[in-house]
């Protein structure tokens, strides 16, 4: 009888340890499919040897649009904006992408010289006002791919979450200039990062990554906001 028992027994430890061990296995291996890469936290900006920056994966005035999309994962909408001032840019526009965890609109603006901008605006397909003032042209499908080629020279991130001041000194340290805007907002310019955070209690925060040698353009927009 007794040794019946621990027969019985034996065969009941050794089921038991044979689901646990199938329930750590699945375990382990969810965790190894849904765990989060933290390689593309908008605070992760880094410095090439030649004084480029990198963040998200793409550097600056480097990458491609095409290796940069890449990169990311993600298809956008892509558009010509011609301004009121007579300023055209071509934009990547990213209406929701998660990296590293957090959700965020994405702009990446091609790096293309005007006189080609303006051929592509020649060859749209489609036009639109915006609130702006300004134009918005869809390229067509041979423009569109040729562009893609071009380097992408500026990132705008909106986070979805919206990052308070106590995130923000602790991720990115303290701005080397603060431009306050008005009681609830100011921009903070990190030029040795080629960072612009405009700051706004009520608002997202935007983040504006140049690289830091074309850093005086982020502040040249910084300013034209005071007045």
């Amino acid at each position: 009888m007794i040794k019946k028992f621990g027969l019985q027994k034996c065969k009941k430890c050794y089921l038991f340890l044979m689901v646990l061990g199938f329930v750590i296995l699945i375990t382990a291996i969810n965790e190894k499919r849904y765990s989060i890469s933290s390689d593309k936290l908008p605070w992760q900006i880094s410095l090439t040897d030649d004084g480029k920056s990198e963040v998200f994966g793409i550097i600056l005035d480097q990458t491609s649009m095409r290796d940069a999309l890449t990169t990311l994962q993600t298809f956008p909408e892509t558009a010509l904006f011609e301004h009121k001032n007579g300023r055209r840019n071509l934009e990547a526009y990213i209406s929701s992408i998660s990296l590293s965890g957090l959700t965020a609109k994405m702009i990446l603006e091609y790096g293309i010289d005007d006189e080609t901008l303006q051929r592509y605006r020649q060859h749209s397909i489609d036009k639109e006002g915006t609130p702006s003032g300004a134009f918005k042209y869809k390229l067509n499908e041979e423009d569109g791919l040729q562009a893609m080629q071009y380097p992408v020279i500026s990132i705008s991130y909106i986070p979805y979450a919206q990052f308070d001041d106590e995130i923000i000194l602790q991720r990115f340290g303290i701005a080397a200039e603060t431009i306050t805007l008005n009681d609830r907002s100011s921009i903070l310019l990190y030029p040795e990062l080629g960072l612009s955070i405009t700051y706004n209690t009520d608002e997202k925060e935007i983040l504006q990554y140049v690289a830091p040698e074309n850093f005086q353009r982020l502040k040249k927009l910084a300013l034209s906001q005071t007045h």
